[in-house]
């Protein structure tokens, strides 16, 4: 034992007298490069190789849940690439063999379906931004892209003109009638007029307000009308004259006034003058022009007016009397004393009409008001006017309506709907229209003169026919949350002719009607 001791000594003394060379002599003494980041990426996708490495790729930022669908990559350093759901392109590879199959698996599922990602961006300049992936979720299938349907319009309103341009001066085309369906193929850059195909090839421009548009009308294109110029004709003929229509007044921004010393706007005129707005209050001791001196006056007030095509709601009130006509048609006839009442009524108009409004004062407080103005919702009751009292045979007048207020209001007046179809006086109309409701009680109520019914989905809710001016209310308790009919029943048998109906909800607020 000892003399292996004494070996192992004598090989450890020998050892240390060799000369000894340091190994990093040995290496080429060169400038120091500066470090290169990298990022390593497994090389074991499908297709495309990965690259071992990638120099001066900086990590600029952490994706938690990105959703997006996998693709196969060509032609790229990355296997796969994610498509986000906003249309963001990344090269994406696993930090490790596992996520790396994990992301071929689910890029290769059927159908497709989503992705959520979490990872590391990696990008360099010039190059696609590449997601390290450290784990994915599956999620939902990738929706199905839904074709977008052709936009259509269908006609609210019956015997629709159609023009060959934008605007109603254009000629006509054609007509068409009450819920027909036709393609919307053009529109002006407003929407308010569109470009419409019908069945039989009929092509026109409407007014959209005549019509409701079902799709999207965004996704039709914007279309200018095409002018088209008349052929010319050669001929040798001398031509024949054509017969002059006389010039109709053009459209005017003032109402032209004139002024009479008597109330029956008889003899010649004293005075006149030019008007914005028919809305005076003269009071008891003014007069709307210095040539009256009677405490006695009357005034004739005429416009020729351009109307979009809509509903237009006419407002008139006064003292003491006035009239009103549309294109020598009587509206209002309220040539009596003041009465204190607010007169009202509704009519479908499109294009240029001449209006006259005449107007007496006897003595004392002096005012006229009219006005008319576009009506914005879209007509849902449907109107039928009958002779006599029972709303008995043929319609005299049949027509859609728009809602007004709360539900329906007018004050016809000495009038009636309509003087040239039904008469002032022994008329009787229904109104049926449908209206969406939410869950809970409901009052209604109706001001009538004379006699009313309110029915709602056939239940009688309102009953007063009798003659005379009425006001009633009911409570209607547990209307569900759904589409109800309403239908609205009236009759006037001679005198001023109003009605009014509306409902509203009941809160803990409000009185409950007996």
């Amino acid at each position: 034992m000892r003399t292996l001791l004494y070996s192992f000594l004598f090989l450890l003394v020998t050892l240390a007298a060799l000369p000894i060379t340091p190994v990093f002599a040995q290496l080429p003494t060169t400038t120091p490069t500066p470090r290169v980041d990298k990022i390593f990426l497994p090389a074991i996708s499908g297709g495309a190789q990965v690259s071992p490495e990638t120099p001066n790729a900086q990590a600029s930022v952490a994706v938690y849940g990105l959703v997006g669908r996998i693709n196969k990559a060509t032609g790229q350093t990355f296997g796969n690439y994610l498509l986000t759901t906003n249309n963001v392109t990344y090269g994406i590879v696993g930090i490790n063999a596992i996520a790396e199959e994990r992301i071929t698996d689910l890029r290769d599922r059927q159908p497709p379906i989503l992705v959520k990602v979490w990872g590391d961006i990696y990008s360099s300049a010039g190059t696609t931004p590449v997601i390290v992936v450290r784990d994915l979720l599956a999620g939902d299938p990738v929706p199905t892209p839904t074709p977008v349907a052709k936009p259509t319009v269908r006609m609210k309103f019956d015997l629709v003109n159609l023009y060959a341009g934008p605007n109603s001066t254009y000629a006509v085309t054609g007509r068409a009638t009450l819920n027909q369906s036709c393609d919307l193929i053009g529109r002006s850059s407003t929407n308010n007029w569109l470009e419409i195909r019908c069945p039989n090839n009929l092509t026109g421009w409407i007014a959209g307000q005549l019509v409701e548009i079902r799709g999207d009308a965004n996704s039709a294109p914007v279309a200018s009308p095409v002018a088209v110029e008349p052929p010319v004709v050669a001929s040798t003929a001398t031509p024949t004259p054509l017969p002059q229509a006389t010039p109709t007044p053009g459209v005017s921004d003032t109402w032209r006034a004139t002024y009479f010393n008597n109330q029956d706007l008889s003899g010649a005129p004293v005075g006149g003058n030019d008007i914005a707005v028919l809305y005076f209050n003269w009071g008891a001791n003014n007069r709307p022009d210095p040539g009256l001196t009677a405490s006695t006056f009357s005034a004739r007030f005429e416009r020729t007016i351009y109307f979009n095509p809509g509903y237009y709601r006419f407002i008139l009130t006064s003292d003491d009397g006035a009239r009103v006509w549309l294109d020598n048609q009587l509206l209002f006839d309220e040539w009596h004393g003041a009465s204190g009442q607010i007169y009202s009524l509704v009519r479908s108009l499109s294009g240029n009409h001449t209006m006259r409004v005449e107007y007496y004062d006897t003595g004392g407080v002096a005012s006229l008001r009219f006005t008319y103005t576009l009506i914005t919702e879209a007509p849902v009751w449907t109107a039928n006017y009958f002779s006599g009292a029972s709303l008995a045979g043929t319609p005299l007048l049949t027509q859609q309506e728009p809602r007004i207020a709360t539900g329906l209001e007018y004050n016809w007046g000495a009038a009636s709907p309509d003087l040239s179809l039904v008469p002032a006086s022994n008329w009787s109309a229904r109104w049926v229209g449908s209206f969406r409701f939410e869950a809970g009680n409901y009052i209604f109520r109706a001001n009538a003169d004379d006699g009313v019914r309110v029915y709602l989905n056939d239940q009688l809710v309102i009953d007063n026919w009798s003659n005379g001016y009425h006001e009633d209310s009911k409570r209607f308790v547990g209307i569900g949350a759904n589409t109800h009919t309403v239908r609205i029943e009236y009759y006037e048998q001679t005198g001023s002719a109003r009605l009014r109906v509306w409902w509203y909800r009941e809160t803990g607020n409000q009185p409950i009607p007996q």
